[in-house]
């Protein structure tokens, strides 16, 4: 008597409940621009070589850092990983009926 195991091999899960993406602000490019000008304004004010325009123009520039590293991560949480794109491709790819024969080798189910 033979034995023989059946395998379905699944789909992969769809990938756009996974890949809820965090859209970066939309006020971040307003907000963006807003310090962009007011740092611009510092530097060229006669103020910006005393220690209070030092100290505002480095204030201004870490708001700048830090919007355009939120950005940033934004915009690296909508690209795909290597193993969401493996997974992508899998669901893509047509479901395969296998079985097992009783050498342990998986052969397609229709053969």
């Amino acid at each position: 008597m033979t034995s023989v195991t059946s395998l379905n091999v699944p789909s992969a899960a769809s990938t756009a409940a996974r890949h809820a993406s965090q859209a970066a602000p939309s006020s971040a490019g307003a907000e963006l621009a807003k310090y962009e000008s007011q740092l611009s304004d510092w530097v060229h004010c006669a103020s910006s070589k005393t220690s209070e325009g030092k100290a505002k123009i480095a204030e201004i520039t870490d708001k700048i850092e830090s919007i355009k590293a939120q950005v940033k991560r934004a915009e690296d949480a909508r690209l795909p990983t290597p193993t969401q794109q493996a997974a992508d491709a899998a669901a893509k790819a047509p479901q395969r009926q296998l079985r097992l024969d009783q050498l342990g080798t998986w052969l397609d189910a229709k053969a």
